[in-house]
């Protein structure tokens, strides 16, 4: 795993975008590279970018509180939420790194936070993460949880591992070695992550404990459950047989009661439907009488049916002589309408063909004119080329002329503002003359005041850092003596609680030996019979109103049969008029077809002749087109017979299949109402049976089962009171535990505060002697080069407003000499372009005056041509007045040639028109005499009918639907009466089969004796149910002696394999495991330290005190192996050891992820030169075997020993810009 760059955008102090390059520019090859700047200026914060952009987490906010820090109108967040470090008034920030992971692929990982609307003044959102390959920009993971898995996947280490490995904790291993040894185990488990051997501990003790109660529980259990003798069993046997045969015998005699008692309902039944046969057959008769005059009406309309034809005949001759009448009027306005026309054509026709001579006459004559003016144009248009070049030339002769005098002037007034500007450069450099010595070597003068100005800042900044050292130390002190306090305050609660949660164990274990199961089992029982009881007795209900419901479909179903049978009746009455309705609409429509196939024939007829085919003198059909119209009326009749016939078969057909499934579905209802009859009677007898299982009323026994429940509930809900009071004394107890650890760790934390609070004032002292030597140096050189002290009077006041004056007047003195030397060398070269300049102005301004004599003479020329071109033609162009004369006679011969051809279309028109008129006259004659024979038919057939006309309209008026609609309810009353007489002789004798079979018992005593039955049946049923819950709770109790023996056996293997775990491992605090693994852990830490502090220095080796847990001792090679004390050992000493440390713990944390880059974090201000030397050669030494070391560091040494860096510069105001490169340290 190796990192390759970190890149960011506004994270806390880091104003805008910065990126560190470590696998390009100056860091790639540098192996070892300094991380410099001042104290908060962000360096730290490029540690918490490259965790972000991984992790979503930093090392400095992991281990902080829940509190809610920020302005109460703005974002209030937790002190370890990671958003918290987006700058101040920016909307949006980001980290992104690209690392190369244990596959050897390049990704990157990418963290980034803004505020919503990408506005300053709102809220935070949520964090947003990606992981991306980095070559080609695939997208692996998006959003939290998938970075969350995939991100440690591909660097193989996740972030605890990742803080050992690569963030080198130097600073946590330093306060390991001055802790006590209560306190190493604290910071050894949150160092290495051996965290979980103290769980495991506590899991295995607690898994012993409750192995040990459920075995103690079950061997109580197991003498509550005691089953009956084998003689006792055998009787409850053999009485439980009796009292099934007693039952038996007791529901047969009660069944058959209950039938005897069915047998009077069904005869009242059976009489209520003769009376209402009866009824029925009474209302169909007075229908069928009151429907007489119908019938009549009936009667007299299907007579009238023929005539119907052939007064529509007389209506449509009628309408055919009233059109031949209305087309010989239209035929002759339409004759006499287009002979108008053609003479009003033939007049225009002369007139345009005398339009068109005059036409061609007119360009005939002006073809002299035409020519002349086409000369004169072509000599107009060579004097206008002549004077559009003598124009041009004019312009451009002026052109030059005006160009040339600006240029002329132009160099003038440069020449007069070069002089000026040299007389201004060589009077600025008079007045600067007398800080020559300074203004000249200004830049290395700069250097030095800028250097001197922060180190001023510098010796302030130490100063105010004293100050807060100072209110550090009475905060530490008073929070030590506070967490003195709540040590002994959490020490109290937790041995309270833990005897609290002893008393809840006993009470838990009381509760648990309450037997339930023998109440929850006889609740169930009865539960279940009264439930199966409810629902036999809905299921009777249910089956009563099943069968009613199926005696009415039943009844309903004879009552469509009937209705069915008499359609079909109706049917078969109506099927002969109908066939005879289709046979003469067939005969009429061949005579039609006949008729209309002899018309050669009538057109051979003459008035007068006889017909040589009928011999008939009169010939109604010789003309005209009525045997037409009686072929579409046939062919109509014949069609709505065909029609009327088809639905008559398919409505018989239709009738016929409803009739069939009527019946099957009145036998399928008779079939299932022997059926219900037979479901209901088991139903009864089931319901008997259950009230005589249960013993008693139905409602006692409800009451009785609510107050078991209600004891049940009782119990159960004590035993959950004293769990949850069990539970909640455990947390308690938990919470108690972990409070007196987060006491002594706080406490033990200030006490590493407190030792890191000496450390760093003796920092701060020398830190504060090296910049007043340097401040003393700077002063000298400054002196020497202002050449007197006055000057430091001058930048006290303002240090960066003194360095800006200076700053200008090295820029104005470097200015002048600059324009001086410029300007002496451009005044040759300027008089030099005057004097060109002038002459060729002279040279411009007399070739104009040449081009203007020439321009004038083109000009009158033009004149000329152009005055005698107007006299021509009007002035207009030749070709188009030529053109315009020809159109005209074009056109004109045009229109001369269409008013002709008009003329000859109306004249054909007029023709056609006046045959027409002579058609419709004859057509006329036609009309009249068809009109004359039709009327004389029909007059004929209501002779021969018994009709007169009015009365044959009159009957027609009624449609054939009416006619069809009232012949089917003369049918139906009809069948109705028929159906009702046959259906109140079957009910009648249906009524007479059942009374002949009685039962043997009045109606009147049968109840009373079906009681008594169902007495003795519940009487026999509620021993039997006795019995049988006798014999049902011995099974049950011989079950539960079974299982408990199988589950007690398990119960003792199980507490016996968490004994011997929990005496290994366990223990309430978790102290043995975890103890047990710190000191394995040390062993391996201090082996791999052992090999860095050998490089580091060789003098000493790390070694664990025999016999105690934790304690360290140092071993002094150059003292003959003299074994010293931590505390021996020196702060570099120390330094070197905690950072030997560091280094073995990342040694330790990449056995299986190899690690190419590490960070070191501070600590080497107490080095001597020799041994900050001699680390630095070892950080040397672990990049020559590939790995890549960053260090951050204030000391001056280090930056100076480090020629890669980057620098974190503070701007001021809170922000710091990154800076890769070769630099020198700002402090």
């Amino acid at each position: 795993m190796r990192i390759l760059s970190i890149r960011g955008k506004d994270l806390a102090s880091l104003q805008g975008e910065f990126e560190v390059r470590l696998d390009a520019g100056p860091l790639a090859d540098a192996g070892v590279f300094a991380i410099v700047g001042r104290t908060g200026s962000g360096k730290s914060t490029l540690l918490d970018a490259l965790c972000l952009a991984l992790f979503n987490k930093t090392p400095r906010l992991a281990s902080s509180g829940g509190a809610k820090v920020g302005h109460p109108d703005g974002d209030q967040l937790a002190s370890f939420d990671v958003r918290g470090l987006l700058r101040k008034g920016t909307a949006e920030g980001y980290a992104e790194v690209d690392f190369e992971g244990v596959d050897g692929r390049t990704y990157t990982a990418r963290w980034s936070v803004r505020r919503a609307r990408r506005r300053v003044d709102k809220r935070l959102q949520e964090v947003q993460r990606e992981l991306r390959l980095t070559a080609s920009d695939e997208l692996l993971a998006n959003g939290k949880r998938d970075c969350d898995t995939a991100i440690p996947e591909k660097l193989g280490l996740d972030f605890d591992q990742f803080r050992r490995a690569v963030l080198l904790a130097q600073g946590d291993f330093a306060r390991f070695l001055q802790a006590k040894p209560e306190e190493r185990a604290a910071l050894l488990e949150l160092m290495t992550g051996t965290e979980i051997y103290a769980r495991l501990s506590m899991a295995a003790h607690a898994r012993k404990k409750a192995a040990e109660d459920a075995q103690a529980k079950l061997e109580s259990d197991v003498g509550a459950f005691a089953p009956l003798s084998l003689d006792a069993r055998t009787g409850l046997e053999a009485r439980r047989d009796a009292l099934q045969r007693d039952d038996a015998d007791a529901q047969a005699s009660a069944d058959a009661l209950a039938a005897s008692l069915r047998w009077y309902a069904d005869r009242q039944q059976l009489r209520a439907l003769v009376a209402e046969a009866d009824e029925l057959a009474r209302r169909a008769s007075e229908a069928w009488e009151d429907a007489a005059s119908l019938r009549a009406e009936h009667a007299r309309v299907t007579a009238a049916q023929p005539g119907g034809a052939r007064l529509r005949g007389v209506r449509a001759a009628r309408d055919a002589e009233s059109k031949a009448h209305s087309d010989r009027t239209a035929a002759q306005a339409e004759a006499a309408e287009t002979s108008a026309a053609r003479d009003v054509a033939r007049a225009a026709e002369a007139t345009a063909k005398e339009e068109a001579e005059a036409r061609g006459d007119a360009l005939r004559r002006a073809q002299p004119d035409i020519e002349a003016a086409r000369e004169l144009d072509l000599r107009r248009a060579r004097v206008r080329e002549a004077l559009d070049a003598a124009t041009e030339q004019l312009a451009d002769a002026r052109r030059r002329v005006e160009e040339t005098a600006n240029e002329a002037s132009a160099h003038a007034a440069a020449l007069q503002g070069n002089e000026d500007t040299l007389d201004a450069a060589v009077a600025k450099l008079d007045a600067l003359r007398e800080h020559a010595s300074v203004l000249s070597d200004w830049p290395q003068h700069e250097r030095a005041l800028k250097t001197l100005a922060g180190t001023e800042t510098e010796l302030a900044s130490s100063h105010r850092a004293r100050r807060a050292l100072d209110q550090r130390q009475l905060r530490l002190d008073e929070d030590r003596a506070h967490a003195s306090e709540a040590e002994r305050r959490a020490e109290e609660t937790f041995r309270r609680r833990e005897a609290t949660l002893a008393d809840a164990r006993d009470g838990a274990r009381l509760a648990r030996r309450v037997d339930t199961e023998a109440v929850r089992a006889r609740i169930v029982d009865l539960d279940r019979d009264l439930g199966e009881l409810e629902r036999t007795d809905r299921a009777i209900l249910r089956a009563s109103e099943e069968l009613d419901g199926l005696r009415g479909a039943t009844t309903t179903l004879d009552a469509e049969i009937g209705a069915l049978e008499e359609a079909l009746a109706r049917l078969e009455d109506e099927q002969p008029g109908l066939a005879r309705r289709l046979d003469d609409a067939e005969r009429m429509y061949g005579l039609a077809r006949a008729a209309l196939g002899l018309e050669d024939q009538r057109a051979r007829l003459e008035e007068g002749e006889p017909c040589p085919l009928c011999g008939a003198v009169e010939h109604p059909f010789a003309s005209g087109d009525a045997p037409a119209t009686l072929l579409t009326e046939s062919e109509a009749q014949l069609r709505e017979a065909r029609d009327a016939h088809r639905s008559h078969q398919t409505e018989r057909a239709t009738a016929e299949g409803t009739l069939e499934s009527k019946r099957g579905a009145l036998e399928a209802h008779l079939q299932r109402i022997a059926q219900h009859e037979l479901e209901l009677e088991d139903h009864r007898r089931a319901a008997a049976s259950l009230r005589a299982r249960l013993g008693e009323d139905p409602v006692a026994v409800h009451a009785r089962l609510e107050g078991s429940r209600r004891g049940l509930e009782f119990a159960q809900a004590l035993r959950r009171s004293l769990d949850d009071e069990l539970d909640r004394a455990s947390r308690a107890h938990a919470d108690a535990v972990n409070e007196q650890q987060r006491a002594s760790a706080h406490a033990n934390l200030l006490r590493t505060e407190l030792a890191k609070l000496a450390s760093e004032r003796s920092g701060l002292d020398a830190r504060e002697e090296t910049l007043a030597a340097r401040r003393a140096g700077l002063l000298a050189e400054l002196d020497d080069a202002f050449g007197s002290v006055e000057w430091r009077a001058e930048l006290a006041p303002d240090a960066m407003a003194f360095v800006e004056r200076w700053r200008a007047r090295a820029a104005e003195w470097a200015g002048a000499h600059e324009r001086r030397r410029d300007a002496e060398a451009r005044q040759a070269h300027l008089r030099r372009s005057l004097d060109d300049a002038n002459r060729r102005l002279s040279v411009a301004e007399r070739e104009h005056e040449a081009r203007a004599s020439e321009a004038a003479n083109a000009t009158a020329q033009h004149a000329e041509v152009e005055a005698a071109r107007g006299a021509l033609l009007g002035g207009r162009d030749a070709n188009e007045y030529e053109a315009a004369l020809r159109r005209a006679a074009e056109e004109a011969n045009g229109e001369a040639a269409r008013l002709t051809a008009r003329a000859a279309e109306a004249a054909e028109t007029a023709g056609r028109a006046e045959s027409a008129a002579q058609a419709a006259d004859r057509r006329v004659t036609e009309t009249v005499g068809a009109l004359q024979r039709t009327r004389e038919e029909l007059d004929t057939w209501l002779a021969d009918a018994g009709f007169t006309r009015d009365e044959l309209e009159a009957l027609l008026d009624r449609p054939p639907a009416w006619l069809e609609e009232k012949g089917r309810q003369l049918g139906a009353l009809e069948r109705a009466l028929a159906d009702a007489r046959v259906k109140r002789g079957d009910r009648q004798a249906r009524l007479d089969a059942h009374e002949a079979q009685p039962p043997q018992h009045e109606e009147a005593a049968l109840s009373e004796h079906l009681d008594q039955a169902r007495a003795r049946a519940a009487e026999a049923r509620e021993a039997l149910i006795e019995v049988r819950g006798q014999l049902h709770a011995d099974d049950q109790n011989r079950a539960r002696t079974a299982a408990i023996a199988t589950e007690l056996t398990a119960a003792r293997a199980e507490a016996e394999r968490w004994a011997q775990l929990s005496a290994l491992i366990g223990s309430s605090d978790g102290k043995r495991f975890r103890l047990f693994a710190q000191g394995l852990t040390l062993d391996i830490l201090l082996g791999y330290a052992n090999q860095q502090l050998s490089a580091l220095h060789p003098r000493y080796q790390l070694q664990r005190v025999p016999g105690e847990d934790l304690e360290l001792q140092v071993i002094d090679r150059e003292m003959g192996d003299e074994i010293r004390s931590l505390r021996s050992l020196s702060g570099g000493e120390t330094f070197l050891a905690s950072l030997a440390l560091a280094l073995g713990l990342s040694a330790l944390s990449s056995e299986k992820t190899p690690i190419e880059s590490l960070f070191i974090d501070e600590g080497f201000g107490t080095l001597d030169p020799e041994s900050l030397e001699l680390v630095l050669e070892v950080l040397d030494h672990l990049h020559a075997s590939g790995r890549q070391i960053g260090v951050i560091s204030h000391v001056e040494a280090v930056a100076e020993r480090l020629a890669a860096q980057v620098n974190v510069v503070d701007q001021g105001g809170g922000r710091s810009q990154v800076v890769v490169g070769v630099a020198t340290m700002a402090a």
